[in-house]
C-alpha cells in the first residue's frame, strides 16, 4: 500500500474544568493537492486560463473555464481578428463532417491557473471574429512518460458517513475517503477539504445544479512511475466504475500528472 503524507498537527489547549494543558496529535492523511482549486460554492466562473490559445491551427485570446451550470464541461471562449482562415475555421468548425477539433494553450509546459478569475466571457467591444465551443477534444492527463501520480476532480460524487478521516486544518477535520488498490494501481478519492460535505450536499439539492464534490489520485501500487497513457487508460476503467457504483454518470475530470512537486 502507498504511503500518504500525513499532517503531523500538534495542538495545545486548555482543559475547561481543571486548566490543564492537553496536547492533541493529528495524525491523519493530508487533503489531496490538485493544480486547480476546486471552483467555489455557486461560482461557475473559475478560470483554468487566461490568455493566447490554439485552436484549429489558429492563435486565438481568452479564457478556458469549467461550466457546471447544467452538465459538467469546460468551455473555450476567445476573440480573434477577422481573416480568410478564420472564416474557414468557423465553417469547418461550425457543422458538416469534420474530425475533431484541436484546443491547446500557447505557452510551454502545464499552465498555472489564473492569479484572478476573469469575466466568463470575451470582451465583446474588440473588432474580430470570436468563437466558443465545448466538447473540442478528450482530455489528456499531459505529454509525460515519469510520472508518479495524477490528480483529478470528480463531480457529483457520493455522500457517505465512513470512510477515512483526512485533516483539512487544525482544528478541522473530515471523513469519507476511500483508497484501494485494484490491478496495479492505488487510488485514493475524498471529499473537498475546503468545505463541508453537508455545505456542498445542501447547495446541490436546493439548486440542482452540478458541482465538484470530491478531488481524487492515482497512483502505481508499487510506487513506480507511468506514462500519461497508462493513466488515461486507468482512469477510463475507474470512470467506468464509478458510473456503476453510483448507478448514475460521473467521471474523474480535469486530470493532471505530476512528478513529484511539477506538473507535467
Amino acid at each position: 500500500m502507498i504511503e500518504v503524507p500525513m499532517c503531523g498537527h500538534d495542538m495545545r489547549v486548555e482543559h475547561p474544568v481543571d486548566g490543564i494543558e492537553l496536547r492533541i496529535l493529528h495524525d491523519l492523511p493530508i487533503p489531496i493537492r490538485h493544480l486547480y482549486d476546486p471552483p467555489t460554492i455557486g461560482d461557475d466562473h473559475l478560470a483554468l486560463h487566461s490568455g493566447g490559445f490554439e485552436f484549429e491551427s489558429q492563435e486565438w485570446d481568452g479564457i478556458v473555464r469549467p461550466d457546471l451550470s447544467t452538465r459538467p464541461q469546460v468551455l473555450v471562449d476567445g476573440a480573434r481578428p477577422t481573416t480568410p482562415e478564420t472564416v474557414e475555421v468557423l465553417t469547418r468548425a461550425g457543422g458538416g463532417w469534420s474530425g475533431d477539433p484541436h484546443f491547446s494553450v500557447l505557452q510551454p509546459g502545464v499552465p498555472l491557473p489564473p492569479s484572478e478569475s476573469p469575466t466568463a466571457s470575451h470582451d465583446t467591444e474588440r473588432a474580430g471574429t470570436t468563437i466558443g465551443g465545448h466538447q473540442i477534444g478528450r482530455a489528456e492527463v499531459g505529454s509525460g512518460d515519469q510520472l508518479d501520480r495524477v490528480s483529478f476532480m470528480v463531480p457529483n460524487g457520493w455522500s457517505v458517513h465512513d470512510g477515512y478521516e483526512a485533516c483539512a486544518s487544525r482544528t478541522r477535520t473530515f471523513s469519507g475517503g476511500v483508497r484501494v488498490d485494484c490491478g496495479g494501481w492505488n487510488i485514493r478519492i475524498e471529499p473537498r477539504a475546503d468545505t463541508s460535505a453537508s455545505e456542498v450536499r445542501d447547495y446541490v439539492r436546493s439548486t440542482e445544479r452540478h458541482t465538484i464534490t470530491h478531488l481524487g489520485e492515482l497512483r502505481r501500487s508499487d510506487g513506480s512511475v507511468f506514462s500519461s497513457q497508462d493513466a488515461e487508460d486507468a482512469l477510463a476503467t475507474l470512470n467506468v466504475a464509478m458510473s456503476i457504483f453510483l448507478a448514475r454518470h460521473t467521471a474523474a475530470v480535469l486530470p493532471v500528472g505530476w512528478n513529484s512537486d511539477a506538473v507535467v
